[in-house]
Parts: C-alpha cells; sequence; structure tokens
C-alpha cells in the first residue's frame, strides 16, 4: 500500500502515522529524482548547443528542464505541508486518537478536517480546550439545530485560536479569534455580523485574496527558475575553458559532491524543521549565516549542537552525523576547486566571453528583482459593509518574496486578528457558506 493510500483509507492513528512517513518518503524521493533529471535535461541543452544544434530542440529541452525545476519546487512545498499536517496530527487528533478510535473509526462523516462542529449556545461561541481539537458534538446535518462551526487555525508565530461562524436568521456572526492567548476571562474575540449581501462580497474577496497569492508565487517562483536557468549556463561557460581530461575528470568529481552536498543541506533543513521551535530554528538559521568560506566553522557548528540539545536533541541523533559529512565535502570541493585552478585553461571565444558578460549582467537583475520581491508589500485589501456597522476589513499580503498571509479583521480595531495562510483562509470561506445555507 502506498503512502497516499494509507492517507486516504486509514481508519487508526498508526495507520495515519505510517501513511505520513510514507508520503514524506514518496516526496522526498521524487524531489530528488526530478532535480537530477532537470540538471541533465540543462546541461545537455548546453551541450547540443555548443554542437549547433538547432534552436528549436534546445529551447524544448530547456523548457522541460525550468518546467522539471518548477515541479521540484512544488514538491518541496508539498513535503513542507506533509510535515506540518504529521506533526499537527500529533499534537491533536493523535492525542486522543485512542478514545476515538474505541468509536471504530477515527474520521467523522464531514471528513477529517480542520473544520468541526461545536456545540449550539446561547451567548458568544467558545473556542475548544487547546489540548483538544475536536468537539464533543456531531456534525450539523440537515434538519439539525444549528449551531456555530469552529475552525482552529494554528501558526509558528501565534498561539492557536479559532474561527467561529454561527449561523442565526439570516445573518453570519464569524468571531475572528475565539480565545485569549492570556486565557483571560475579559476577552470577547472582535466579531462582525454578515447578511446575504455581505457574505457574497466576502466570497468575492476571498476569490480576489487567493488570485493575489497565486499571482505573487507564481511572479516569485518565474524569476526564481529564471536565475536558476542564468546561473547553470554561466557555470557552464565558466567551465568550458577546463576541457583537458585532467579538469574534466576534476570537474566530474567536483559535480558530484556538489550533488550530493545539496541534498545533504537540504536534508538538514528538513531536519532542524521538524526538530526546533519557531525561535530555536531562527537562531539556528542566524548561526548558519555565519559561515563563511575559508574561515573556522567549528565556533559557530559549537554554538548550533547547543540550540539542538537545548531542544532535546540527542548528541547521537543523526543530523549530527549528516552535518559533519556536509563539512567534509564543503573542504573536498575546496580542495578540488584549488587543484581545477593550478590546470592550463583554454580560452573563451570572442562570441563565448560577450555572452557569459551578458549573462553575468541578467543574473544581476534578476538577483535584484528578487531582492525587490522579498520587501514587504500588500497585494489586496477592501472592506465589507457588515449588518453591525463595524465592516469587515480584508488584506493580503507579501513578505519576503514568497510567503503570503490573508487576513480578515472588524474594520474598527484588528489588533488581536492573527494573519491566515491560504489553506485557512479558504476554511474560514467553506465555514462561512455552510453556515450561510442553514440561516437563509
Amino acid at each position: 500500500m502506498t503512502g497516499v493510500a494509507i492517507v486516504a483509507d486509514a481508519a487508526g492513528p498508526e495507520q495515519i502515522r505510517a501513511g505520513f512517513t510514507a508520503a514524506l518518503t514518496a516526496a522526498d524521493d521524487h524531489t530528488s529524482h526530478i532535480d537530477g533529471l532537470a540538471r541533465l535535461l540543462s546541461e545537455a541543452a548546453d551541450w547540443y548547443e555548443s554542437l549547433q544544434m538547432a534552436g528549436t530542440t534546445v529551447a524544448h529541452l530547456r523548457d522541460a528542464a525550468t518546467a522539471l525545476t518548477a515541479g521540484s519546487g512544488h514538491l518541496d512545498a508539498g513535503s513542507e505541508r506533509l510535515q506540518a499536517a504529521a506533526g499537527d496530527f500529533e499534537a491533536r487528533d493523535g492525542q486522543v486518537a485512542a478514545a476515538v478510535a474505541d468509536a471504530g473509526n477515527l474520521m467523522d462523516a464531514a471528513g477529517y478536517g480542520e473544520s468541526f462542529t461545536l456545540a449550539a449556545s446561547s451567548g458568544t461561541p467558545t473556542s475548544t480546550d487547546g489540548n483538544d481539537s475536536m468537539s464533543t458534538a456531531s456534525t450539523t446535518g440537515a434538519g439539525d439545530d444549528p449551531g456555530p462551526r469552529s475552525v482552529r487555525i494554528k501558526s509558528d508565530e501565534t498561539e492557536p485560536f479559532d474561527v467561529v461562524v454561527t449561523p442565526s436568521a439570516g445573518t453570519v456572526r464569524i468571531d475572528l479569534a475565539a480565545g485569549d492567548p492570556e486565557d483571560s476571562d475579559e476577552y470577547e474575540s472582535p466579531f462582525v455580523v454578515l447578511d446575504e449581501a455581505a457574505v457574497a462580497a466576502l466570497s468575492d474577496a476571498a476569490a480576489v485574496m487567493e488570485a493575489a497569492e497565486k499571482q505573487a508565487r507564481a511572479a516569485h517562483r518565474k524569476l526564481d527558475v529564471a536565475l536558476d536557468r542564468l546561473e547553470r549556463r554561466r557555470d557552464t561557460l565558466q567551465n568550458k575553458p577546463y576541457e583537458s581530461p585532467q579538469a574534466t575528470a576534476i570537474l566530474d568529481e567536483l559535480r558530484e559532491l556538489d550533488d550530493h552536498k545539496g541534498q545533504l543541506f537540504k536534508r538538514l533543513r528538513r531536519q532542524a524543521r521538524s526538530q526546533l521551535g519557531t525561535e530555536q530554528l531562527k537562531a539556528f538559521h542566524d548561526l548558519e549565516s555565519q559561515l563563511a568560506p575559508g574561515t573556522d566553522w567549528s565556533p559557530i557548528r559549537a554554538a548550533q549542537r547547543q540550540v539542538m540539545a537545548e531542544a532535546g536533541v540527542a548528541a547521537e541523533d543523526p543530523f549530527f552525523a549528516d552535518q559533519a559529512e556536509h563539512d567534509d565535502l564543503v573542504g573536498r570541493c575546496a580542495d578540488l576547486r584549488r587543484q581545477l585552478q593550478a590546470v592550463p585553461l583554454v580560452p573563451l571565444t570572442a562570441k563565448e566571453q560577450a555572452e557569459l558578460d551578458r549573462i553575468t549582467s541578467e543574473i544581476t537583475e534578476t538577483e535584484a528583482a528578487l531582492a525587490a520581491q522579498g520587501d514587504d508589500r500588500e497585494l489586496a485589501d477592501g472592506t465589507i459593509a457588515t449588518q453591525d456597522g463595524s465592516g469587515l476589513a480584508w488584506r493580503t499580503t507579501v513578505r519576503d518574496g514568497a510567503t503570503v498571509t490573508h487576513r480578515l479583521a472588524a474594520a474598527a480595531d484588528d489588533t488581536d486578528v492573527p494573519e491566515l495562510t491560504g489553506g485557512q483562509l479558504r476554511q474560514v470561506i467553506r465555514a462561512v457558506t455552510h453556515a450561510w445555507e442553514q440561516a437563509r
């Protein structure tokens, strides 16, 4: 049974855990294969171009390599979300799985997901306890008393909170951040009350927000792929002078070691993300950024080991063996590059030198465009008139070029309303749509 099949068909916690593990392994394996194929196609395109093969053939090869590189990026993103899903399961439903398993199935009629039904209450809808994401009430069905519906929002930057959607006669109330991070009895979630026109306007706004997110991600990815293609072509031209058998042998070994080093680096990043908290991960990456070629890395590595130890990572964890192997490969690659510098060179032709100069200039421009995308900026925003008169403000923001978040807040006061991912936004909109079907 494949990891995907286990995730789809599992009825017990152990099968679900096994499914997540198998799916993560499969995604990582496929990413490595796709990266390798993309690199081979790109190098083949460069080689065939040097043989003066038809330009259309070379262009198709480069397009194929670009598409595969983009696919690898999507697989990486999928792996991160799978890892987040596995961690979320362990932190939430995994803790109550034994009790639920006694009932015969971990799934409910509405499907296993973030949204669930809470028991109706006469006052402000209350969030579930932070240690238990499951409500004791069953999913509302046809003819049932329509109760509030809650979407649990979790992130690395804020305490978990609930967006609670409550249908009423002809209206839908949205408590935008139920659950006080400081457990204050005096805390009341900011809320808005939507009528039919406001629900329709919110659906339209959500479409605009999702489109803005897709456009920002696509623009960033396009520049990223273009930069990768330019850098590969630059490297090919820069390596062309090393055409002697001795230089070719050194380059082949260097390429193999570089590939292995890159795979180790990705694995180390994934291991760090899975084992460290937000602040610890930031400290770890801050130390990583201080590593420089030709310097002594041992003090920085020692500081990183301390960060890992404080997070409870044992000294014999495979992470440290992988890190040592990575650093050894860095040293071996540096030695090979020094050997390469001693090999007699074959100068580039005037045409090749002109192309190298052009590509170097384009790389600088593309890097500047990517850096400009890294500035925080608003992609879309607006305000929806609500029945209670407070107004529902919505906004989509991008950070670091590709990190897109959304916000729904009472227009008068949004101080207590954290940001949502695209997936969380869609969950809220589904809950509102479901509530409106009950309310009208």
